[in-house]
């Protein structure tokens, strides 16, 4: 009996040990067709998944229509338009950047142009809020928010009256608080509960912010994803999944490559120059990189269902010159994915689909629990837009 007993209690850890170390691979999928009119350009939809009135909509911004189209996901046919007006009293920017849907009555915008402006409209394009910047002279504002510029990301909620978002772009002396995220009480305009400081998000930041203040140049990303207040944040040098929950600090996870060291500030800064062109009425900047980058992570997403976390690693890169001048195109070599799960906090390092090309642009990526949509590089017809889907299994 005690030999039958050793038996089992054996077949039960060798069955444990093989659940621990349960790896995943990425496994194709039939593709995702997102049906287009002739207003719309394949090559700049640039959409997410949302859960809104019941129903899983493919939703994007139409430049060119100045449009926040709505698909069904599960056909991929248009199922709504909101028209955002360009003058009179419902006039929004122009060049949106960023949006939140909170409802098709509640939807946040803010531009490009004017990243530290504001605007919800409803599904007729009304303006119902506006925060516009603080220059203007017909808007009371407090001081502090004079440097901050705001993102509707991945991590963006509502939870009426505040509007939770990040702060992209904030200027603090040298070693003062740099926050990344923040909540805005729509009733008063008051800025407050800001958290999550850049320095935690990569080591030496202090030398870095030096770095980067005395010659001027290449900013380290971060990214934050989350489901309301529960938050994951990490940056593109960070092998690490920095976790907070309603504001707070909880943990770091292990999100990396086992095998790759990810370059540090100083040779990711140097891997890049600013190239300032000034022309009459106007001028551009712009960043050049070397061929050769450190290792770095490149985008961050989490899936709609808020249980996976995706990170692209940029292991390396090369060059290719373009012909007839003097300028390299710099290329992805090889790449993987890093996939963090966000109820055990266990990540697992995948090999990027070969059918995929390395150079897909990250921004147009986005998953759910049929997988990770890449965007085709080979489709042959404008009249929608074609994904390659691949199931983590």
């Amino acid at each position: 009996m005690i030999i039958v007993s050793c038996v089992v209690l054996s077949c039960q850890k060798v069955g444990e040990k093989a659940k621990e170390e349960k790896t995943f691979q990425l496994v194709k999928q039939p593709d995702k067709i997102i049906e287009l009119d002739s207003l719309t350009n394949y090559d700049r939809v640039v959409g997410r998944l949302i859960d809104v009135e019941g129903k899983t909509n493919f939703v994007y911004y139409n430049q060119a229509q100045t449009s926040l189209y709505f698909h069904d996901y599960v056909t991929g046919k248009v199922n709504d338009i909101v028209k955002l007006k360009q003058e009179g009293p419902n006039k929004v920017p122009t060049f949106v950047m960023d949006f939140l849907i909170h409802t098709k009555d509640s939807i946040f915008i803010n531009s490009r142009l004017y990243t530290d402006q504001l605007y919800m409209v409803n599904r007729h394009g009304e303006v119902l809020y506006k925060k516009t910047s603080p220059n203007n002279l017909d808007d009371v504002l407090a001081p502090r928010d004079n440097s901050k510029n705001y993102t509707l990301d991945n991590a963006a909620y509502f939870n009426y009256p505040n509007l939770h978002f990040g702060i992209d772009i904030f200027k603090p002396e040298l070693g003062e608080p740099y926050p990344l995220r923040g909540a805005l009480n729509l009733l008063n305009n008051d800025l407050h509960d800001l958290y999550m400081e850049k320095s935690t998000l990569f080591p030496n930041f202090r030398a870095y912010a030096e770095l980067r203040d005395s010659k001027g140049g290449l900013e380290i990303n971060s990214t934050t994803v989350g489901n309301g207040a529960h938050v994951f944040a990490s940056s593109q040098i960070s092998d690490s999944i920095y976790e907070y929950n309603k504001g707070k600090f909880i943990k770091a996870h292990f999100a990396g490559h086992p095998k790759v060291n990810l370059g540090d500030y100083k040779t990711l800064f140097e891997s890049a120059h600013i190239v300032i062109t000034v022309v009459e009425g106007g001028g551009a900047m712009e960043y050049i990189y070397a061929a050769e980058r450190p290792p770095h992570f490149g985008r961050m997403l989490i899936d709609l269902e808020k249980e996976w976390i995706y990170r692209f690693l940029i292991e390396r890169t090369k060059g290719e010159e373009l012909e007839g001048t003097k300028s390299v195109k710099v290329l992805v070599d090889q790449a993987s994915i890093v996939a963090f799960n966000t109820n055990t906090k266990k990540s697992y390092t995948l090999k990027f689909p070969e059918e995929v090309d390395l150079n897909v642009n990250l921004q147009q990526i986005f998953a759910n629990k049929n997988g990770i949509h890449f965007p085709s590089s080979d489709q042959e017809t404008e009249s929608e837009k074609r994904y390659n889907v691949y199931k983590l299994q």
